[in-house]
């Protein structure tokens, strides 16, 4: 089982190491949409009322197992007792009710946070204040800027734009260079990775890291918007745990 699983493992890790690391080669958002469907896939063994009795047999006469094979027995009792497969009755529907409402408050906590750090946005004219970005950095900045002024703005004016480009071709040539040319500003900083990362690193000016800074780590906070505050999903959660 463990030899089956090793190549899902294998390549979620990869994929888990590269969304923090190196989060403009896997964006975030398309991480998001498989992360919840690859954990529950991984649970799935783990959650099996009947391997994990079986696995107590093996473990109440586990004198024939080495070290390897022990910790994997204990791996997956631990797992089950931990998904509630030991449980029953009462206890039984008061874990999956706690659990229903821990993930409803999960779901809450991220959306809140994702909310929040949509909003943010700063606007930079001036060079000076992105420094030494080497220019793949400041694509990133360059193509966050191009979606909200350009792209946001056609689907408002599409038909429109439509007919100015058919009449004069030369303004998509124009958007065309705006974009190939990221060294020339301005630039939009949002709080997504990785503009939030290297605009912290890169940026000469103290001030506006800290806002930026701030505007991160205070992001449904009670310092911020009260509608998407997750005072009350922090507390749920724990109370929950």
């Amino acid at each position: 089982m463990e030899e089956s699983s090793a190549p899902f493992e294998y390549a979620w890790s990869i994929a888990k190491t590269l969304n923090v690391v190196k989060n403009d080669f896997i964006p975030t958002e398309g991480y998001r949409s498989v992360h919840e469907s690859a954990s529950k896939a991984r649970s799935k063994k783990f959650q099996n009322v009947a391997l994990y009795h079986a696995f107590k047999e093996i473990k109440s006469d586990n004198k024939d197992l080495d070290e390897p094979q022990q910790r994997i027995v204990e791996k997956y009792l631990l797992e089950g007792k931990l998904s509630g497969v030991d449980l029953t009755g009462n206890r039984k529907n008061h874990f999956m009710e706690a659990s229903k409402q821990l993930n409803e408050n999960r779901v809450k906590f991220r959306k809140n946070v994702e909310m929040m750090t949509k909003r943010f946005r700063q606007l930079l004219i001036d060079p000076k204040y992105i420094g030494d970005m080497p220019t793949h950095m400041l694509k990133n900045l360059s193509k966050d800027k191009y979606d909200l002024f350009f792209v946001n703005l056609c689907e408002l004016i599409i038909f429109y734009f439509y007919i100015v480009c058919c009449i004069f071709p030369e303004v998509v040539n124009i958007f065309a260079l705006v974009r190939s040319q990221p060294t020339k500003g301005p630039w939009l900083i949002t709080l997504t990775n990785p503009v939030y990362k290297n605009f912290l690193e890169y940026c000469p000016e103290r001030a506006l890291r800290w806002n930026t800074w701030v505007a991160y780590n205070s992001r449904a906070s009670g310092h911020s918007d009260k509608d998407y505050s997750n005072s009350v999903n922090i507390e749920n959660i724990r109370m929950q745990r």
